[in-house]
């Protein structure tokens, strides 16, 4: 005889699915344990299943062979609670599935969130060196100490601390996505911290003079290339420095610069602008629209872009490899005499957002604009992390400031 809906449990009457049992652990939590409503579960299992834990529940043993081997063709919701409390393995949820097969499936699953194809690779190889290198075959095998020893191993190998903790990070995602698909009941490596990761140089931003000088150097420098045969690319002197160009004037990420077509530039408004696409493989949450204030940086782009179809890449920085890129910024900047790193500071391609940002703060652009402009839905960020005063703006702004002056000269002749 099947269960009731509902069951009095401290004299309150509780509904909660089709079926509902109680039992009492043995740190005295009473449990509610609730299956689905379907055909796969039939009211002879549940019975047994009620019967043995209210048996065993007090001496928290586990269930018997055959009554397991009964329970593991029962739904997955059953199968969860019951690994959940202690009287099924871990093993039972995640069946006979293949490590691979469930790695799979989780990197479709991120793909179908918008993550990037070569970004969700990236996280399932992760997982997958994970369980090679600490030997795991099974879900049910991943544990906090295996994840614990597998970033120490990758400490001795010299790894960075960004790099261990993009692993662990990937391991513990896997695993929570493991519980919301229901094929274990709770993520084991939860309470594993990822290792800090501190900065090892913050960045900077530059004055508007040593900019003016590295576009002079990117358009007065060499060409350089990467690659052979069909996957050659080549960074041209003149397109770097129009993209250096642009990026101190628009602030926009290399990322975002990287998306851009010939069509999201309107150059023949009133207000010429660019238009910044949402994409889910950058920090683009919304459509943003930066104005494009200099008419020479304008005409420049009118040029780059004559004879072209609005489809068409904007840039070709988008084809650069990641070496590349560090390269020609490298070279540019020792022709324009700039040193990559000044009192602890370095500079990369994203400094040309912080200088961007700095430089329209120091003229007195709100934060309310410069956040709109930047594509921050917060203006705390923005005063945060982009907006860099030096020593010598710090005496502009603070010259207008009172000044006082010391004690009177003693007069001569005075006892």
């Amino acid at each position: 005889m099947p269960y009731r809906k509902s069951h009095i449990v401290d004299g309150r009457r509780q509904r909660y699915g089709n079926y509902l049992f109680w039992t009492r652990t043995p740190k005295g939590i009473r449990v509610l344990i609730n299956t689905l409503s379907d055909n796969k579960t039939t009211a002879d299992v549940v019975e047994a299943l009620v019967d043995t834990l209210r048996e065993k529940a007090r001496s928290g043993e586990a269930l018997g062979p055959d009554l397991t081997r009964r329970a593991e063709n029962q739904p997955q919701q059953l199968l969860v609670q019951l690994v959940r409390h202690g009287f099924l393995e871990n093993r039972h949820t995640t069946g006979m599935r293949p490590l691979e097969q469930h790695v799979e499936a989780w990197v479709d699953a991120l793909r179908d969130k918008g993550t990037s194809k070569k970004t969700s690779r990236v996280k399932g190889n992760s997982v997958l060196a994970f369980c090679r290198d600490m030997e795991v075959t099974n879900p049910a095998e991943i544990t906090q100490e295996a994840l614990e020893e597998f970033s120490k191993q990758l400490q001795k190998r010299d790894k960075s601390t960004r790099t261990r903790a993009e692993y662990v990070q990937c391991v513990k995602q896997f695993c929570l996505w493991m519980v919301r698909k229901g094929f274990m009941a709770e993520s084991p490596v939860r309470w594993v911290k990822r290792p800090e990761v501190v900065p090892v140089r913050p960045r900077r931003a530059e004055s508007p003079e040593n900019i003016q000088k590295l576009i002079w150097a990117a358009y007065a420098g060499q060409d350089y290339s990467a690659g052979t045969g069909a996957n050659r690319v080549s960074a041209k002197a003149t397109e770097r420095g129009l993209i250096y160009w642009f990026l101190a004037e628009s602030g926009m990420r290399v990322a975002q610069a990287q998306r851009l077509s010939v069509g999201d530039f309107v150059l023949n408004a009133a207000q010429p602008y660019v238009i910044v696409r949402k994409a889910p493989q950058t920090k683009a949450k919304r459509d943003n629209a930066v104005a494009l204030i200099n008419p020479m940086l304008n005409r420049a782009l009118e040029v780059h872009f004559r004879g072209r179809s609005p489809k068409d890449d904007a840039f070709s920085i988008r084809f650069w490899p990641q070496a590349l890129r560090g390269r020609v910024l490298r070279a540019d900047m020792e022709n324009a005499g700039i040193p990559r790193v000044l009192a602890g500071e370095v500079f990369d391609w994203h400094c040309f957002r912080h200088t961007r940002a700095t430089h329209a703060s120091n003229a007195g652009v709100t934060m309310a604009t410069l956040s709109s402009m930047l594509g921050h839905l917060t203006s705390g960020m923005t005063q945060r992390y982009y907006i860099h005063h030096n020593v010598e703006e710090q005496a502009r702004q603070f010259g207008r400031a009172p000044k006082f002056d010391g004690p009177p000269a003693p007069q001569e002749g005075a006892a």
